[in-house]
């Protein structure tokens, strides 16, 4: 079995000046990733208090590697069954307990890495994030928040049916969306950006749920309600610009844009797939009753919101271009349904004439880059990821 002070002094010399050291302590750590002992002394090294935190992050980097990332040759599946025991009963603590944002995203691919393999069978994870959901400490909630987000994303393109995958994601919803829901409605008022981000943690987990199907405890009318009034809750909520980052450049990455961001993303995604009976298949009645409710009871209002940020935008205010983006996106989805047409159509004028044509217009910013720089005004008009973001793609 490998020690903890042997693999410390090896990472050590990987560091050193010395060229002829540095190569014997590499190899010696490619021969030693395949022993029994190496990922827990990986674990031992990475979680001590008083260790370098270069050789810290150098110990989580090795720790991830032995554990994999589910491409190729999947190593986990040939770690000594030790080590496996020693991981799986210490990993999640030592992940929640993280405030170092690099070390954090380290430990959650390794989270990752073995809820791939072993969730649930081998290792059912749930009751200690249920646990870490409902404490008070924020940085364990936001930590909570962030590997129930990256496990739901394992099956968010699960097939339809009952799959193994499927119920490995109803199994998941069942048991933490009930305390995620409630930590988002305690968020609703604060005005921290801490909280928009957290508040994003559940919106980006509940998107990928509802990515490619809605069934089992997601299809029920009273579950989407829930989730429905805290996006509307949200895209209710002004912004003042004193609060934005003084650079325009800066505010796209402004966690409160970036929530609103992803809740309009969320709700084009669902009116589009979710809430127009059409576009439902004819054995799904109970997708058909959940559309039909939507429109009823939703599909109105988030048309209104996406409105309102078009004339927030053509007034002189300042909105992303990815919220006028999924905006745009929102209204096109209305022109589906006569409900929510109806909305549209005494503001077509406006539509047109003083958003759609204004956006698609050649603008100041437009020739101030084919002033300054010809060639990269040519590459972004046809760049098909820039059209991804861009509003006139919409």
């Amino acid at each position: 079995m490998i020690q903890a002070n042997v693999l410390n002094q090896i990472l050590v010399s990987t560091l050193s000046p010395d060229n002829r050291l540095r190569k014997n302590a590499v190899d010696q750590l490619k021969r030693l990733t395949r022993q029994p002992g190496f990922a827990t002394a990986c674990l031992q090294v990475a979680t001590h208090a008083g260790a370098n935190v270069v050789l810290r992050k150098i110990a989580c980097v090795q720790l991830k590697n032995v554990i994999g990332d589910g491409k190729g040759a999947f190593r986990w599946h040939h770690m000594d069954s030790k080590d496996k025991s020693q991981i799986r009963a210490n990993i999640l603590e030592v992940f929640m307990v993280q405030t170092d944002e690099s070390m954090r995203d380290l430990f959650a691919e390794c989270v990752l890495g073995i809820a791939r393999d072993d969730f649930p069978q081998h290792w059912n994870c749930v009751p200690e994030i249920q646990k870490n959901l409902s404490c008070n400490d924020l940085n364990r909630v936001h930590n909570a928040l962030l590997i129930t987000r990256k496990i739901v994303k394992l099956y968010q393109f699960a097939r339809r049916g009952e799959t193994k995958e499927r119920k490995c994601l109803h199994l998941l919803i069942a048991h933490t969306f009930p305390l995620v829901k409630k930590i988002f409605q305690s968020l609703i008022n604060n005005n921290e950006p801490a909280a928009a981000l957290m508040m994003k943690l559940c919106v980006k987990i509940y998107w990928s749920a509802m990515q490619l199907a809605l069934q089992g405890p997601q299809a029920t009318v009273q579950d989407v309600n829930d989730w429905m009034q805290l996006f509307d809750a949200v895209l209710k909520k002004p912004l003042n610009e004193k609060d934005m980052p003084k650079d325009h450049e800066d505010r796209p990455e402004w966690p409160w844009w970036k929530l609103k961001k992803w809740v309009l993303h969320l709700i084009h995604r669902f009116f589009s797939r979710y809430g127009i009976k059409g576009h439902i298949d004819d054995n799904n009645p109970q997708g058909k009753k959940l559309a039909v409710w939507w429109e009823q009871n939703y599909a109105q209002r988030f048309v209104q919101h996406a409105m309102n940020m078009l004339v927030v935008k053509t007034k002189g205010a300042y909105v992303t271009s990815r919220v006028l983006m999924m905006s745009f996106c929102i209204v096109n989805d209305a022109v589906e349904l006569a409900s929510t047409y109806k909305i549209l159509k005494p503001h077509l004028n406006f539509l047109i004439f003083e958003s759609i044509l204004p956006n698609l217009a050649f603008n100041a910013k437009d020739r101030q880059l084919w002033v300054e720089d010809p060639h990269e005004y040519v590459r972004k008009s046809v760049d098909p990821i820039d059209d991804y973001v861009n509003p006139k793609t919409a």
